[in-house]
């Protein structure tokens, strides 16, 4: 996943589903269980992410500027 940080720079977002799933299993989680667990907490961060761009342009069309 890519993000733009405060300098317009692109930053990734590591989302290490494997290492997740095995932590669940630690603590009693059942493999399908984890990997359900692990997908939908994937889907969920990707959902939420914006890009500067598509936040750049809902701003524009709100007549908001992001330049302080």
């Amino acid at each position: 996943m890519f993000i733009y940080g405060p300098g317009g720079d692109m930053t990734t977002i590591t989302f290490d589903t494997h290492e997740f799933i095995k932590r669940l299993k630690a603590v009693s989680f059942s493999e399908e269980q984890a990997e359900v667990f692990a997908t939908e907490h994937r889907r969920i961060i990707e959902d939420n992410l914006v890009t500067k761009e598509h936040l750049d342009m809902r701003l524009r069309e709100l007549g908001i500027s992001a330049d302080h």
